[in-house]
């Protein structure tokens, strides 16, 4: 059964908000691409980072490693999801930028102490418990990220990882050309959003190297930019309902 929230959901198909989940693919493809620059790692490709949990059995170092992150990921969709539902309960019209503030704060507070050396040296591999808390960071961060879009659009958007809408393109590109001429319009319009959320996620992910190298943990500041201007195209109206009860985010 399709996830059920209390949620009004966002627009999804319009022109303002293609531009806001092509910022905040673009956003996470930055801090995506800037984490692995700065310690050798990805946080937001979960299908890796399980896979990476099963070749660590027996590794006690790695193990522990890609679990905390796959832990802290879903701690941010587990905040997100405990934010907004409390929010339907006491009547708050938008949880939804609060959700994306924390994750600006998150990035800028993790920009900062890597810039006065909290972390190891940038580019290093990482070996020091600091090192770990910038990891778990940025895996909770694109957690949140990825479940407040979620939730929003009940399930129709995701903008931290490209495997689910790389599978849906080629879906949809397989209905655009086989399909009736009754079915093409929605077709082309479900091709249209994965394109945008794919493009802006690997041009994200092209630009982080190049800041990267040149400003160390402050290349972590960059994503704010895009992270704000996505919230406010896409979730600027977005509501949740009144007195709504847990079950009513249940599958």
């Amino acid at each position: 059964m399709p996830l059920r929230t209390a949620v009004l959901p966002v627009p999804i198909f319009t022109t303002r908000a293609l531009g806001a989940w092509a910022l905040l693919a673009g956003a996470s493809g930055f801090t995506n691409g800037a984490a692995l620059v700065a310690c050798g790692r990805m946080v937001t490709h979960v299908t890796g980072i399980a896979t990476r949990i099963g070749n660590g059995v027996g590794q006690s170092t790695l193990l522990f490693e890609y679990s905390l992150v796959f832990v802290s990921f879903l701690l941010g969709g587990y905040f997100a999801s405990t934010t907004v539902i409390r929010a339907a309960r006491v009547g708050s019209r938008s949880p939804y930028r609060f959700l994306f503030l924390v994750e600006m704060a998150v990035l800028a507070v993790l920009a900062l102490a890597g810039a006065l050396g909290f972390f190891s040296a940038f580019g290093a591999t990482f070996d020091t418990p600091a090192d770990y808390a910038l990891l778990s960071a940025l895996a909770f961060s694109s957690g949140l990220q990825n479940a407040t879009v979620g939730i929003a659009t009940q399930s129709a958007v995701r903008t931290t990882h490209m495997t689910g809408p790389a599978t849906d393109l080629a879906i949809q590109l397989g209905c655009l050309t086989a399909g009736t001429p009754e079915t093409r319009p929605e077709a082309w319009r479900q091709v249209r959003l994965r394109l945008v959320k794919i493009v802006g996620f690997i041009l994200g992910g092209a630009l982080a190297p190049f800041f990267a190298h040149r400003m160390g943990f402050l290349v972590f500041l960059l994503p704010i930019a895009p992270l704000y201007l996505g919230a406010h195209f896409g979730f600027a109206r977005a509501t949740v309902q009144r007195d709504a009860s847990a079950r009513q985010f249940t599958t």
